[in-house]
Order: structure tokens, then C-alpha cells, then sequence
């Protein structure tokens, strides 16, 4: 908890609770007391103040959760080799700070819930036209399998994953 003066020339103090501790999350309200002294006079008493909070669980929102970009591959198959070759595709990650960025996406993760974190692949050239026959995407869309066989095959085959 922190306490913070609001104004300099009012003396009024907000105190904020941030509980990361899912026990606190109980439902029902709680006491807590604010203990006042006064160093300057030390025959004063000192006063508590009595006042209840509700802490109530954040709501999880996965949308909060971000992706990290992979970095881009650049591959060289030669023609009319025996097999295709496995070119990896590569996969963007679950950004591991922004699972702990608020409480209403660090609430996803507590008590071992997460937010859904697989990706479905689009893979297209660059110019946004279908894959040449000659590249595959395989079963479990990790990899391109890539089979050139003849001269019409030949180039730089830029492809978007996305």
C-alpha cells in the first residue's frame, strides 16, 4: 500500500492497494486502520481510524496480451534435388512481459489459467498471391516443404507468414 497527499494545501491522502495476493480475494469487505501521530507533540495520543475495503478479483482479458515478432529467415534450396526441402516457418512469441503489464491479464495466468497462446499460420508471397505449386506447407504448419523441379522455378520467392 501507498499513502499520497493529494494537496499540498489540503490535508486529504489517498492510499492505494495494489494486492497481487489472490487470498485477499475473498469477497468480503476488510478493516484496516490508519494510525496518525503527531512528532511534533509528543502528549498527543495516537489516533487510529478505522475505514473497510472491498478487494474483488480483476477480470482476465487476454487481449492484453502482445506478441513478439520472429526474426525473418532467408533460406537457398537448389533445383531438382532428390526431396523437398523442410524450410522452418518462423513463429511470433507470447510477449512474456506483457503477461504481467496490469492485473487484468496477470489474472489469466494466476492459478495456472492462461490465455490461449497458438497461432494459425497464413502463408502467402509477397504480393499476396497463393504459394507456387512447388511449396507445401506440411501437416502441423512448422515448415514449408519446398520441391523445385525445373527452370520456371527459379528466383526469390518472398513469403508473408502471418
Amino acid at each position: 500500500m501507498s499513502v499520497t497527499k493529494d494537496d499540498p494545501s489540503i490535508d486529504t491522502h489517498t492510499i492505494t492497494a495494489t494486492p497481487l495476493d489472490t487470498s485477499l480475494v475473498t469477497g468480503s469487505a476488510m478493516t484496516l486502520y490508519v494510525k496518525s501521530t503527531w512528532a511534533d507533540y509528543s502528549g498527543n495520543t495516537d489516533h487510529y481510524t478505522t475505514f473497510t475495503i472491498q478487494v474483488t478479483a480483476a477480470n482476465c482479458d487476454c487481449e492484453l496480451l502482445t506478441w513478439d515478432n520472429p526474426s525473418r529467415t532467408d533460406v537457398t534450396v537448389n533445383v531438382g534435388v532428390g526431396s523437398p526441402t523442410a524450410v522452418p516457418i518462423p513463429t511470433a512469441a507470447a510477449n512474456a512481459g506483457s503477461k504481467t503489464a496490469s492485473q487484468d491479464i496477470l489474472t489469466c495466468y494466476l492459478n495456472s489459467a492462461t490465455c490461449s497462446e497458438t497461432l494459425t499460420n497464413a502463408l502467402l508471397l509477397d504480393d499476396g498471391s497463393a504459394l507456387p505449386g512447388f511449396m507445401t506447407p506440411n501437416g502441423d504448419s512448422t515448415s514449408i516443404d519446398v520441391y523445385p523441379v525445373g527452370p520456371s522455378d527459379v528466383g526469390t520467392w518472398t513469403i508473408m507468414v502471418t
